[in-house]
């Protein structure tokens, strides 16, 4: 904070002085000089605070910037979101996976970046692929009609949650992979980016995983590392724990029918971060977001904008109320946003699921 407070009365005079000068090309220069010391001024900080303090910060420039110059500054989460990711671009190196020239932005202003992201809760049942196929592509029907290029949905959502020991067969998988071939034969995933839940076997062992497509390519597929064993769950039963460190991934040997269709032989396999052209996404599964060590620290440390989280969480009592707090503090304490989707209503077994998706963005819940 020492550079701030040394730096304020130099910026107060320019402020001053942008105010009294009438001639407007004159003062547009002096706000763009302005903010670009203003943005170099929050990366500067940003070694030595916290996340609340850069936004602090940061908010506070941007009001400076519109009582002194008559001009109206948009106080969206955009903009810090923006000042955010361009900072934590420039303190850490990233270990990341380039999709396609994928693009997350639809709007640019300044520094402000736009974008749409779309997160869901369907009501799958176990071993409906068909049914569970049919809903998948009208969520990103949905998402598409709205301009969404992020679409993220439930945990396990192509097979259904609850297959207990139907997920030790391989019929399991080899449908599965049936329901991602017709979403890839369809084109959906054209100019979106889509995080599909669905069990995988890799080297004989079988993963609770994330598959990632964009542009009708397989982009990453993100095994989970925390495996829930508690209460209703004994994910343990049927699937293995990733072992693996960040970063250190492996290579998939897809199904013979994808690669035929996607020109693919293989795909990264491990916890990756996806770099767009704008922004980068990663994902962390349901039980991840309840451990002390949660993968989206990482993800933070390495500059990650946007965070998925794709869940099959039944109701308990208060445990939204945890979910959300978890997630909030997450957000509020690393910074970016947070995007959770989770699985709705019954999918065959006992349990019920409850839904609840939503956004978060630096603490603050967007839309839920």
């Amino acid at each position: 904070m020492i550079i701030f407070r040394i730096s304020l009365p130099i910026y107060f005079f320019f402020f001053k002085l942008s105010k009294k000068i009438d001639i407007k090309f004159l003062k547009i220069l002096l706000i763009v000089v302005i903010s670009y010391f203003s943005e170099v001024m929050v990366v500067i900080l940003s070694k030595y605070s916290y996340t609340w303090k850069k936004i602090q910060v940061a908010n506070t420039l941007f009001y400076c910037l519109s009582k002194y110059t008559n001009i109206e500054i948009d106080f969206k989460h955009e903009i810090i979101w923006s000042v955010e990711s361009s900072t934590k671009q420039q303190l850490y190196k990233k270990k990341t996976l380039i999709a396609n020239n994928q693009s997350l932005v639809l709007e640019k202003r300044g520094t402000q970046r736009c974008a749409s992201v779309a997160t869901c809760n369907l009501n799958q049942w176990s071993l409906d692929f068909d049914g569970n196929l049919s809903r998948i592509m009208e969520s990103i029907r949905i998402a598409k009609s709205n301009n969404c290029r992020l679409r993220v949905g439930p945990e396990l959502e192509v097979s259904g949650y609850g297959c207990e020991d139907h997920f030790l067969e391989e019929d399991t998988m080899f449908h599965c992979w049936q329901s991602i071939e017709a979403v890839i034969e369809s084109g959906i995933t054209k100019d979106i980016l889509c995080c599909f839940g669905m069990p995988v076997t890799h080297n004989s062992v079988c993963y609770n995983c994330g598959v990632w497509i964009c542009n009708n390519q397989i982009v990453l597929i993100r095994p989970k590392m925390h495996l829930a064993n508690d209460g209703n769950y004994r994910e343990p039963r049927y699937f293995t724990a990733w072992s693996k460190q960040f970063g250190e991934l492996e290579k998939y040997v897809l199904p013979l029918s994808i690669q035929k269709l996607t020109k693919q032989s293989t795909v990264p396999i491990g916890p990756g971060i996806i770099q767009l052209t704008d922004a980068s996404v990663a994902s962390e599964t349901c039980e991840e977001l309840f451990t002390p060590l949660s993968p989206f620290i990482h993800y933070a440390l390495n500059g990650v904008d946007i965070v998925c989280n794709s869940s099959g969480s039944h109701h308990n009592l208060r445990k939204l109320d945890v979910r959300l707090d978890l997630m909030r503090n997450s957000s509020r304490r690393c910074g970016g946003v947070y995007l959770y989707a989770n699985q709705q209503g019954c999918d065959g077994n006992r349990l019920y699921y409850d839904g609840c998706a939503m956004i978060l963005n630096n603490g603050d819940l967007i839309k839920q």
